[in-house]
């Protein structure tokens, strides 16, 4: 704040490391799958192109910044020649996560995004039907990282299935949270004490979790609409400066730093062996995911 005050920065950005864009939304997108995880919204008006150019380069050359992700059909956005220019003139890693659905659509379709062998792809699947041919001729691809999303053991099961069948190399296993499955969580995502005991963290990671919030820092969110997040809530929009908007989450947003310093936590003997908070416990409406305290 001292440095602000003065007029210099500190090199404040050197705290961003990541943007994810919701660029626009998807027909097969789901709007409780995205406040957990990154994944498309429902159908969603399409950010405005020059708004988001003019916000990543509001505050000169993002030399600390290593990755963005555009999260929805990035070759449907009707400016898509121009924004993959301006993509290209930044030399920045691009990730672009979009559903299974889209991307076999637009595969089958011919209509092949085009983009650079540089650009990653994470291919978002939650369905795990029978019939996997479609799946099978896709799978192999080498540029793709594969995230299944999981609402029960069954759906592991499966994804458990395809991944040693596959020998699936490139891939992450999410749970979700549907509204009906609090059982599968407290089952098997919830944190035992066991499971806690049997962890042993570094000096470092413990003071890392007494500091700031793995999950959040260092990434900025762009949402559907311009408003911008850092986690948990939104601190600015789209047409504020970059450099804005991180001084205000670094000063008075409440993700970057939102540690386990609150109850039941802070009454926990094990409040910094367990990980950082995240966006299921807001989604579950619980302030902890474990089956220690409650």
């Amino acid at each position: 704040k001292d440095c602000h005050s003065k007029g210099h920065n500190a090199n404040l950005l050197s705290n961003l490391h990541r943007l994810v864009v919701y660029l626009n939304g998807s027909e097969y997108g789901n709007d409780t799958y995205a406040r957990q995880c990154i994944y498309p919204f429902e159908q969603q008006k399409e950010l405005d192109l020059r708004e988001l150019c003019d916000f990543i380069v509001s505050s000169g050359t993002l030399i600390y910044l290593s990755e963005i992700i555009f999260v929805g059909c990035l070759w449907k956005h009707h400016e898509y020649g121009k924004l993959l220019e301006f993509l290209n003139q930044l030399s920045i890693k691009v990730s672009v996560y979009c559903t299974e659905q889209d991307y076999y659509h637009y595969m089958t379709e011919g209509q092949t995004p085009n983009l650079p062998e540089e650009y990653a792809f994470y291919i978002l699947k939650e369905q795990y039907p029978e019939d996997n041919s479609v799946f099978s001729s896709f799978v192999t691809q080498e540029n793709l990282t594969w995230h299944f999303f999981l609402t029960s053991e069954e759906d592991y099961m499966a994804a458990n299935e395809l991944l040693e069948r596959y020998k699936i190399e490139k891939y992450r296993l999410l749970p979700v949270y549907t509204g009906n499955n609090r059982k599968f969580f407290e089952d098997f995502i919830y944190t035992s004490e066991d499971e806690i005991l049997d962890y042993k963290p570094t000096k470092r990671e413990i003071f890392v979790n007494q500091t700031l919030n793995i999950n959040y820092f260092g990434t900025l969110q762009i949402l559907p609409g311009g408003d911008i997040s850092g986690g948990n809530k939104v601190i600015g929009n789209i047409k504020d400066s970059l450099y804005d908007v991180v001084y205000r989450e670094m000063t008075e947003g409440d993700s970057w730093f939102h540690i386990r310093d609150q109850k039941p936590c802070c009454d926990c003997c094990y409040q910094w062996l367990c990980p950082s908070p995240s966006r299921y416990e807001s989604v579950l409406n619980k302030l902890n995911l474990c089956n220690v305290v409650e």
